[in-house]
């Protein structure tokens, strides 16, 4: 379906001005989560003396089916209770909308310009990770990260290991070089500290990196004679 994208124009009673810009400075962590999983993103709402302008995108599949289960959420029926009332009304009854759809008459999203540290992600998560044995191979088993920085700027980069039964890791931290590429195994304490992973044990990677980066997960694997790399999930 892609991203559909709404905006939406709305009237504040003179005297509920400051009372819903207090509201919006706070709002319910439960009625976010709501949003989001309604699949709403990239929700702002602007405001020009009493005309309130909102702006959202929707990710979904059936947009129709997620603001119902929107509107019959607990949470986010008490905190309209909260929010409606700043309004004014479109039309002369109960009946009558608080929020009007507009028509989106122009769009442009640009062109992406290719400077620094425009290439790759800020945060990349390896959801597979797992160290093999060495095996008997020419080639040893093995698991490794590799970080391409093709920036100006180092890389300064948080690595947060996540297990299935234990606390996760959370304080390792490297830097790749502006235009340097940086191979980290997994098994070596050079690169993972007290950290290393053990055979066997499965668990993922999260990268978190102050400029973008690009990162691949890589696994000599000697129980089935074999190399493969698999990308990760960037955000």
């Amino acid at each position: 379906m892609g991203i559909k994208k709404f905006g939406q124009i709305g009237k504040l009673k003179e005297n509920k001005i400051e009372q819903y810009e207090k509201l919006h400075s706070a709002v319910w962590p439960k009625v976010l989560e709501k949003i989001s999983d309604c699949n709403i993103r990239n929700y702002s709402i602007f405001r020009y003396q009493s005309y309130v302008f909102s702006y959202y995108e929707y990710i979904g599949e059936d947009y129709e089916t997620d603001m119902r289960k929107m509107e019959d959420d607990p949470i986010t029926q008490e905190w309209w209770t909260y929010t409606h009332p700043c309004f004014e009304r479109y039309g002369m009854n109960e009946k009558s909308e608080f929020f009007h759809d507009m028509n989106q008459i122009f769009n442009y999203e640009g062109k992406r310009k290719v400077g620094k540290n425009m290439y790759g992600s800020k945060v990349w998560i390896f959801p597979d990770a797992e160290l093999p044995p060495k095996g008997v191979n020419s080639i040893p088993g093995h698991e490794s990260i590799i970080i391409t920085n093709v920036g100006n700027e180092d890389a300064h980069i948080k690595i947060t290991l996540i297990y299935t039964d234990k606390d996760p890791v959370e304080d390792i931290e490297v830097c790749v070089k502006a235009k340097r590429v940086r191979c980290l195994r997994t098994n070596e304490e050079k690169d993972f500290g007290s950290h290393t992973a053990e055979f066997g044990e499965q668990y993922a990677i999260m990268l978190e990196s102050d400029v973008p980066v690009v990162a691949q997960y890589g696994r000599a694997e000697p129980r089935a004679v074999a190399f493969y790399t698999t990308p990760g999930y960037s955000v």
